[in-house]
């Protein structure tokens, strides 16, 4: 970015109504980040649990030559559907795949209230569910509402 959009930017931020609209935002978006915390706190207890099943499982390399594991499973509660993922943070992608063949069966915890909202193998912690939250009900509304906000007062405000 150049200096003179940082500004810009700066003064969007500073002004009546970047400060308004996004204090409201956050308030309006906390709101229903905290709804779906507490909707996915039950899944930390790990008394809500079922078996799932591997349906897929997939060593990938990028063009750098480094390697990820895309693993997903299925589990039903009530007779509905869900889908998860297991997430790829190793170090070993390669054994992470191989531990899970799909067609494997493995445990996942559920939450009570949204059970779309689960884990493999063990509850989620309680940064788990923050981190969950905020990323998607909290920050990226946030990105994307002040990149279009910004744009509009960027077309109106922008040295020509």
């Amino acid at each position: 970015m150049n200096p003179e959009t940082v500004d810009l930017f700066i003064q969007y931020m500073s002004s009546g109504w970047g400060i308004l609209a996004n204090g409201l935002f956050i308030i309006l978006f906390g709101m229903i980040a905290y709804n779906t915390y507490a909707k996915r706190w039950s899944a930390k207890t790990g008394q809500f649990f079922t078996e799932a099943k591997i349906t897929w499982s997939e060593l990938t390399t990028n063009s750098k030559g480094q390697h990820s594991a895309l693993i997903s499973y299925s589990y039903y509660v009530n007779g509905a559907l869900h889908n998860g993922v297991i997430p790829a943070h190793t170090l070993k992608p390669q054994s992470l795949v191989e531990e899970h063949p799909k067609g494997r069966l493995i445990t996942v915890y559920y939450a009570q209230k949204d059970h779309g909202y689960s884990t493999a193998h063990h509850p989620p912690s309680h940064i788990d569910i923050i981190m969950s939250v905020i990323g998607m009900y909290l920050i990226l509304p946030v990105l994307i509402y002040n990149g279009i906000v910004f744009f509009i007062y960027w077309l109106a405000n922008a040295p020509h």
